[in-house]
C-alpha cells in the first residue's frame, strides 16, 4: 500500500533526508561559488535545489515501485525542498559576502590601505579570527580544518555569526507573515517560481510523463552538455550561450548606446512561469529606458 499523499505532517523520515541532503548540497555551492566560481544560488530558483528534487523524484518514483511503504510523500518532498533552498541561501555567495568581516579585513590588510588604522577597532575581536597562523592556511589551504588551534580560534565566532544568521532568518519569516495576508489573500500574488517545485512535488508522476517536459530538458541539457565537453574537445561544435553586447556607433541609435542581447535557455523556461503582463514588462521598460536618449 502506498503512502497517503494527503496525509498532513512531516515525517522523520524527510526530517532525516533533508539534514543530509542540505549539509551536501551547501558543500556542493561552497566548493562550486568559491572554488569553480558557479553560482548556483543567483537566481530565485535555485538550481541545485531543483535538480536535488529532480534526482529525489526520480528515486522516490523508483522506490514506489519497489517499497511503497518507504516511498516519500508529497509533503516530505515539499519539506525536503524547502530545507535545501534555506541552507543554499545561507550557504549562497549573496549571503555570505556577509561574512566578510571575519577573516578578510585582517589577512588582505596592508601597510598601503592602511585597514588596521582604519577600521580594525570597529570590528569586536570576538567575533572575528585574527591570528595570521590561522588565517594563513584558511587562505592557502594545504592544511586539516579539525586541529585544536584552529577549531578553538573558529568556534566562537562561528557561533555568534551563526546565532546572527539565526535571528535575521526568523525575522524574515516575521516580516512574510505579517505581509502574507495582503499579498496572498488580497493580491492574490501567483509567486510563479513556486509553481515548478510545488508541481514537481504534488504531481511528480504527471510531470515525469509529460512529453513536452522531456523534450524541452533534452534540449536545455543538450545544450549545456555540448558546450560543456566542448571545453575539454575544443574540436566539438558549440550553441553560443551567453549574452553580447551591442554597440551604436551611427546615429541615431549611437544616442541609445548600447543593448545587451542574452540567449539563456534557463532563463527563457523560467519566463514561462512569469504572467504575461510582467515578462511584457521586463522588456518594454528596458527599450523604453534606451528611447528617451534620442535627439
Amino acid at each position: 500500500m502506498s503512502p497517503n499523499p494527503n496525509k498532513v505532517g512531516i515525517s522523520f523520515q524527510a526530517l532525516t533526508i533533508g539534514l543530509i541532503l542540505a549539509i551536501v548540497n551547501s558543500y556542493w555551492i561552497s566548493v562550486n561559488d568559491y572554488l569553480k566560481g558557479l553560482n548556483h544560488t543567483y537566481m530565485s530558483l535555485f538550481s541545485n535545489a531543483i535538480f536535488t528534487l529532480f534526482v529525489l523524484i526520480l528515486l522516490n518514483f523508483l522506490l514506489q515501485k519497489l517499497r511503497p511503504k518507504s516511498a516519500l510523500r508529497e509533503s516530505d518532498l515539499s519539506v525536503i525542498y524547502i530545507m535545501i533552498v534555506m541552507v543554499s541561501t545561507i550557504s549562497g555567495h549573496r549571503m555570505t559576502r556577509f561574512l566578510g568581516p571575519i577573516a578578510h579585513p585582517f589577512w588582505f590588510a596592508t601597510p598601503e590601505n592602511d585597514w588596521r588604522n582604519m577600521f580594525w577597532r570597529l570590528i569586536p575581536e570576538w567575533f572575528t579570527v585574527r591570528d595570521e597562523n590561522v588565517l594563513h592556511d584558511f587562505f592557502l589551504g594545504d592544511s586539516s580544518f579539525f586541529i585544536p588551534l584552529y577549531v578553538k580560534s573558529w568556534l566562537g565566532p562561528l557561533i555568534y555569526w551563526s546565532a546572527f544568521l539565526f535571528v535575521l532568518c526568523f525575522l524574515l519569516i516575521c516580516i512574510n507573515t505579517v505581509i502574507r495576508k495582503q499579498f496572498t489573500d488580497r493580491e492574490r500574488l501567483a509567486y510563479p517560481i513556486t509553481w515548478l517545485p510545488l508541481t514537481m512535488s504534488q504531481s511528480p508522476s504527471v510531470l515525469l510523463r509529460n512529453r513536452l517536459m522531456w523534450a524541452g530538458f533534452g534540449i536545455a541539457a543538450g545544450v549545456g552538455l555540448l558546450n560543456g565537453l566542448k571545453v575539454f574537445n575544443p574540436w566539438l561544435p558549440a550553441v553560443p550561450v551567453g549574452w553580447e553586447t551591442i554597440v551604436f556607433h551611427d546615429k541615431p541609435w549611437s544616442c541609445m548606446g548600447s543593448i545587451r542581447i542574452s540567449f539563456q535557455p534557463f532563463v527563457m523556461g523560467l519566463s514561462f512561469f512569469m504572467p504575461l503582463d510582467l515578462a511584457f514588462s521586463a522588456w518594454f521598460f528596458y527599450l523604453k529606458k534606451k528611447l528617451p536618449n534620442f535627439r
